[in-house]
Parts: structure tokens; sequence; C-alpha cells
């Protein structure tokens, strides 16, 4: 799978069968999960046609599905495992996730929260195949660079010229986070002085 995520084709509700814990385990994305790309509203993956472009332009690589499901063999996808209780198909359209320019790149580092990415030189835009969300900032050294939403929900970034290689970094940052912070801090403190005056009122009925 290496950068892609799965898209799910269960006959259960309850997606039992695939063990979606093991997933994480072994750094899979499942292209339903909370960090993956797959917005509501991204209807070419809704169809139930399973293009092999719009699910690569989704960032999906891979389709796991229950050897039940009705669809199999899926058109246009290639069978690359086959289990006892599924089967494992490759999108042959799958290019990557992130790309300089049009070029796939492999992320330096990625986590939950964070993207590091070196960009070769020339590149004039980076495009990553993944949620766009307001909480996502990025940075070329000290400067902060714009993130905008591509056509289909994903994050297109415009880069300074360079001759040469550069570094860029992306982090996630709740929204209202220092006010989260804030009110916690306040709250905390709020439930110190209210034991601090209780143990006192305490003493003094003990006197």
């Amino acid at each position: 799978v290496k950068d892609g995520s799965i898209a799910a084709l269960n006959t259960k509700s309850d997606q039992d069968f695939l063990c979606n814990n093991h997933f994480s385990a072994y750094n899979i994305r499942l292209a339903d999960g909370y960090e993956t790309f797959r917005p509501k509203y991204l209807t070419p993956l809704r169809d139930g046609k399973y293009t092999p472009e719009n699910y690569a332009q989704a960032g999906i690589s891979h389709i796991i599905s229950d050897t039940k499901w009705k669809d199999t063999p899926i058109p246009g996808w290639e069978l690359a495992m086959t289990g006892p209780d599924f089967k494992l198909y490759a999108n042959p359209a799958y290019k990557g996730r992130y790309f300089a320019d049009d070029t796939p790149i492999t992320p330096d580092k990625r986590t939950a929260n964070r993207i590091h990415l070196t960009i070769p030189p020339h590149a004039q835009n980076v495009t990553i195949l993944e949620s766009y969300h307001p909480g996502w900032k990025a940075y070329a050294g000290d400067a902060e660079l714009t993130i905008t939403a591509t056509e289909r929900g994903g994050m297109s970034i415009a880069l300074p010229a360079r001759d040469s290689e550069q570094k860029l970094h992306l982090e996630f940052h709740i929204p209202y986070s220092k006010w989260y912070h804030s009110i916690m801090v306040v709250t905390l403190l709020s439930l110190i002085i209210i034991a601090i005056r209780q143990k006192h009122s305490e003493r003094k009925e003990k006197i």
C-alpha cells in the first residue's frame, strides 16, 4: 500500500472481518479514516463504478473487499491478493498522494499531524491528496505558505521560486486550540481555588 489508502467494500456493516484496528498498526490508512481523503461530497467515489482514475485522484491505491461482495471482480482493478475472507485489488491509475507539479514525491516523514517533504528544484506547486482543512499550516523554512483547497477537496500549495531543493513541512493545529488550552487552565485554577477554600473553611469549623 505504501503511502496510499484502502477503500473497504463489505457486506457487513460493522466491518469486523477487516480488523480495522490492525490496519493502523501497520501504518495503513483506510480511505474512510479520519485522517485520509474521502469527503462525503466527493460523488465520483459514491457512484458505484469504482473508476480507477477517480479513486487515484483521491489518493486511494487499493480496494479490499469481502469475498461475498457482489461486484467482484472490480473492472479496471488488478487482483493483488486473495485471502480466506477478502480480496485485495490494486489501482493501476494510482501514482501517489504527494506531487511536486506533476511529479510524485515521497514524504521524508509523515505522522497524523505533520508532513515533511523535500521539493525538487524549480517546482512551482505541491499537491497533496488528503482532505483540505483550515487547521493545516505549511512552511518553507520560517515562511508560512498559503494552502488552498483543490477542486476535489485536496490541498494545493504555491511555492517560492528556487533553483535548488527546498524543505516543506505541514503541521495540523486544532482550530481554537489556544482558547481550549486557556479554558483548561482557568478551569484547573478554579478547581484548585475551590479545594483550598473548602479546606480553609473546614479548619475554621474545627476551631
